[in-house]
């Protein structure tokens, strides 16, 4: 299948397969702008709930509560769509290929339809946030970038206020630029992650939280990061404050990240967040973290091994945060190969 249309310059397409191969010889020392995430959340639509409300209120009041139900679904359920949906749902990695393919056709078939083409970009995200599931090299990546960048730029032209969109599109801007050293392409990704907010606050937020997450901790970019982790905090359950991280109340955040498509975005926030206050270097609000993941939608969390060991380990992995060697730096959850799946899979 011929995935784009207008392909990059062969220079342009070279520069960054250069810089996707520089990056992944260096994986474990994550640049100041090189993210490689999906967020907790992430696509989600309710394909039994064809309106676009998804049916939850925001505990951070009406303003965001309106974005959330606003434009959120575009047309009806597909068959294409569902086996994107079955396929994210079962954490089939290897499936990807014949899943774009199949999603490239359908949207062919119906060019008009916004929320196919941001499956189709969506898939390519997925592709280049958990790439190392596989060894289909660089050229791999950086294709599925420009690729998603396509299919997601043509989403919004069709659905301006889909609030989904922004996350991935900007997400994909800003890693594209920071591979290319293009501050540029990197503004243009802040930019869309900020159209995001405007539409939807809470999830955006924290997708640009994730940009820049993954920058060293005494860089103004992990600064803002950590900024904005307490503001989606903030806006889903603000009861829980630096002074008090217990979670009193796991329905507030739940009706931030519980989705039908997102059977465990309660757990994999707050173990994103446990993994950053621990790169921040507070144990303590680390530690209130990881237990808050707990306190709901655990038992049957694919990735609740993962949580224990980090509590098991949370004093040396702050140590290998703290010290001259970003190179042993523990994984973050959002630069793993589960990036998408810790809240998608079922």
């Amino acid at each position: 299948m011929k995935r784009m249309s207008a392909r990059p310059s062969l220079v342009l397409f070279a520069s960054l397969a250069l810089s996707f191969a520089t990056w992944a010889c260096s994986a474990d020392t994550p640049s100041a702008d090189a993210p490689n995430v999906v967020p907790p959340g992430a696509s989600e639509v309710d394909a039994t709930n064809p309106s676009g409300s998804e049916g939850t209120a925001s505990s951070s009041g009406g303003a965001s509560t309106g974005s959330r139900g606003r434009a959120t679904r575009m047309p009806g359920s597909t068959p294409e769509g569902e086996v994107f949906w079955q396929t994210f749902a079962a954490g089939n990695y290897d499936a990807l290929d014949q899943l774009q393919t199949t999603l490239g056709e359908a949207t062919k078939k119906a060019p008009s339809d916004g929320y196919l083409q941001r499956l189709l970009g969506v898939s390519y995200f997925w592709q280049v946030a958990e790439g190392s599931r596989t060894s289909g090299g660089v050229f791999r990546d950086a294709l599925a970038s420009f690729n998603g960048i396509e299919a997601l730029e043509a989403s919004k032209a069709k659905s301006p206020n889909d609030p989904w969109t922004p996350c991935f599109l900007g997400l994909l801007k800003y890693e594209v630029g920071s591979r290319l050293g293009n501050t540029t392409q990197k503004g243009d990704g802040l930019r869309e992650l900020a159209r995001g907010i405007e539409l939807y606050p809470e999830f955006n937020t924290y997708c640009r939280a994730l940009a820049r997450g993954g920058a060293p901790r005494s860089s103004p970019e992990f600064q803002a990061a950590v900024t904005d982790f307490w503001r989606v905090i903030e806006l889903c359950d603000p009861t829980v404050t630096r002074d008090h991280p217990e979670v009193s109340d796991p329905s507030k955040m739940a009706s931030c990240t519980i989705r039908a498509r997102v059977p465990h975005g309660y757990n994999g926030i707050w173990m994103t967040m446990g993994d950053v206050m621990t790169k921040v270097g507070d144990a303590r609000i680390a530690n209130a973290f990881y237990a808050n993941a707990k306190l709901a939608y655990f038992d049957n969390w694919p990735e609740k091994a993962a949580l224990e060991k980090r509590l098991a380990s949370q004093a040396q992995n702050q140590a290998l945060f703290a010290d001259a060697d970003t190179k042993n730096d523990p994984e973050l959850a959002f630069h793993s190969a589960r990036t998408c799946v810790m809240c998608h899979a079922k």
